[in-house]
This record gives structure tokens, C-alpha cells and sequence, in this order.
């Protein structure tokens, strides 16, 4: 599936058991059995995701929340957003 600025993500709530740890999300995806421990600030997006949001829209966040380039935020919000979606942990709804 090709992510653009323009889709529109959100998370799978199905068959996905998480718990806060020191801050950081930790997901549990009942489905295949595996356990992961999100960082600060996939913690954040993994809640950011819980509602309907456009990829560009959550760059826009995270150069806010952490002060940082628009081309670092957009290199790693698409990397992890990759890695949702090879895990069966996103949706992309367009």
C-alpha cells in the first residue's frame, strides 16, 4: 500500500491489548501473539491514531510536540506507519 501525505490512517483497536509502561505504550497483538514496546514518541502517535488523522496532519504534530524538521518528522512518521501496516496494526482508509 502506497502512504502519501494525502491518506488517511488509523489504528487497529481489534484484537490489540495495550498498556502504559513508564510512559511508553506497550501493544499486544492477540492475533499473531507478539508484544510491542513503542518509544516516547510512537507512544504519542500510536494515541494520535486512535482517531482518523492524515499523515500530513500528524507531521504537523510532531514537528510541534518535538521541535524538529519537517523532513526528519516525515522520514520516520512514514517509516513507522510502514511498519504498523506490515504488522497488521493500521488501517489506511484512502
Amino acid at each position: 500500500m502506497n502512504l502519501t501525505l494525502e491518506s488517511t490512517v488509523q489504528r487497529i483497536n481489534l484484537d490489540v491489548a495495550e498498556t502504559e509502561f513508564e510512559g511508553n505504550i506497550v501493544l499486544m497483538h492477540i492475533e499473531n501473539g507478539k508484544y510491542y514496546n513503542l518509544n516516547a514518541t510512537s507512544s504519542d502517535l500510536w494515541r494520535w491514531l486512535e482517531e482518523k488523522s492524515l499523515v500530513a496532519d500528524l507531521i504537523t504534530k510532531l514537528c510541534a510536540k518535538y521541535d524538529c524538521s519537517q523532513e526528519q518528522a516525515t522520514e520516520d512518521l512514514f517509516a513507522l506507519l510502514q511498519q504498523l501496516l506490515r504488522i497488521k496494526l493500521l488501517f489506511v482508509l484512502n
